[in-house]
């Protein structure tokens, strides 16, 4: 009778188990080191934004602002030929140049230290004679050369602004905290929330990334273009639907070796599962946490993304 021959369990590494929730980091018992190390950041952090500071863009510091197609009857324009025609018409540097869109929505956007109207004229007249590029119609025209400008007093003002919004959440947002959770609770919530702000900052700071408002609108007819390998199909739910936890099933499946279990939402015989359906689950736990009631009462629709993998099992 032959020996069975033992079986070597195979080693993952640190990332592989965490992802399968089989291993942990030891944060607790390790306390005073993760102290130490989160210190030691938040001082590199502070350090960049006192010496560096931050990269503002032209809607803090006031500027001008030239946009162009990246198409012309003369070929593909390009940052560094953008950038060359800016200092021979101009005769010195501009501050930043950047491609901006993709396909036949790619531009090429500049931005410069204020100029005055004959300058953004040359510039611009420069630009068309150097890439013609390519209007609406498909036709060369110096009309696809589009500028704009602001003036270093309204960057000011925005500045002043977002700093006075940022001074009454962080206020806000103490009160709250300090009377809706216990001392301890609260004092920690509002370390993290210190620490939180002054990382990104921080990161930032180090990493030179542009810091600019944003003013953004999503109109209900905006047309989406889902990605082949991550989407399969768009379609919208009713939110009070999502959010009913009869309809939250807990489902498990094996892969690598490993029972995994996960959260699914059938909905007119559409799957919405994995993380898409465990953040609506999250979702309608905290609405119950927080108001003391049923989700299921709330109005409205939500659209869902479905993973192509989902697709692909039905």
């Amino acid at each position: 009778m032959s020996t069975p021959t033992p079986v070597t369990p195979q080693k993952h590494g640190v990332l592989h188990n965490l992802y399968v929730g089989t291993g942990a980091f030891d944060i607790i018992g390790k306390r005073k080191r993760w102290y130490i190390a989160f210190a030691v950041l938040i001082v590199i952090c502070l350090g960049s934004i006192g010496i560096k500071n931050f990269n503002y863009g032209i809607d803090f510091t006031g500027g001008t602002q030239i946009q162009m197609p990246v198409k012309g009857q003369t070929g593909t324009a390009t940052v560094d030929g953008v950038l060359q025609v800016y200092k021979q018409t101009l005769g010195h540097d501009a501050e930043q140049a950047q491609t901006v869109g993709s396909g036949n929505s790619e531009t090429i956007q500049l931005r410069s230290a204020p100029l005055d109207g004959t300058q953004v004229v040359k510039f611009k007249e420069a630009l068309f004679a150097k890439f013609k590029p390519l209007g609406a119609n498909g036709q060369p025209t110096q009309q696809a050369i589009s500028d704009s400008a602001v003036s270093s007093s309204w960057g000011g003002d925005i500045s002043r602004q977002a700093l006075i919004a940022l001074a009454v959440f962080l206020v806000l947002v103490t009160i709250f905290l300090t009377f809706y959770f216990e001392r301890a609770m609260a004092a920690a919530a509002l370390a993290s929330l210190v620490n939180d702000l002054i990382v990104t900052a921080g990161v930032y700071s180090i990493t030179g990334f542009e810091v600019t408002p944003v003013v953004g609108i999503v109109p209900p007819d905006l047309p989406l273009s889902p990605h082949p390998g991550e989407v399969a199909a768009l379609f919208e739910a009713p939110l009070h639907y999502l959010l009913d936890p009869a309809h939250h099933h807990v489902r498990s499946a094996a892969w690598r070796g490993q029972e995994r279990h996960y959260y699914e939402i059938d909905y007119e015989g559409r799957r919405i599962w994995g993380a898409t359906a465990a953040m609506i689950v999250n979702l309608s736990r905290r609405l119950v946490w927080r108001f003391g009631n049923s989700p299921d009462r709330a109005d409205g629709s939500e659209r869902i993304s479905e993973s192509s993998a989902t697709r692909a099992k039905k």
